[in-house]
């Protein structure tokens, strides 16, 4: 998505100052194929009854397991920046919360390029927002920030 590229151009600054690279964020993680998949598990030769059957597994354990691990770089700068956005502290990121952090962030950046604009930064908040709220709930939680952040 372009407007991952555009919030990841803008938090290379915040990862240089948590010590994190920036090569190592944007490189994509490798998709989990057939080689990468456990292997089967032997059926058993033995009667299968009440007391030998395994308990069963929630059907969304596979989906987590079939899916790749986050990038731990933008896990770790979602865990840092995550209370800093929370500004009333309540552990979730309203709508709110999370357009006024993310338009600082791009505020910052175009100042830095000698281009303020907040016109622009705003527009670029309301954009992540539709993007990074994947459920509408306008409560953003860590993994939505994680997989927003392509982590």
């Amino acid at each position: 998505m372009v407007i991952n590229k555009l919030v990841a151009t803008s938090l290379l600054a915040p990862m240089a100052l948590l010590g994190l690279s920036a090569a190592a964020s944007a490189q994509p993680a490798a998709p989990a194929g057939p080689e990468s998949a456990a292997p089967a598990e032997p059926q058993s030769a033995a009667p299968a009854g009440p007391e030998s059957a395994a308990p069963a597994a929630p059907a969304d354990n596979a989906a987590q397991a079939a899916a790749p691990a986050a990038n731990p770089q933008i896990v770790a700068f979602v865990d840092h920046q995550y209370p800093i956005a929370d500004t009333d502290g309540d552990g979730t990121l309203t709508a709110a919360e999370f357009t006024a952090w993310i338009r600082g962030l791009k505020a910052a950046e175009l100042e830095k390029a000698g281009q303020p604009d907040p016109a622009a930064a705003q527009t670029y908040a309301d954009t992540a927002l539709a993007n990074a709220d994947v459920d509408k709930d306008a409560v953003l939680g860590k993994d939505e920030l994680v997989k927003f952040f392509g982590g």
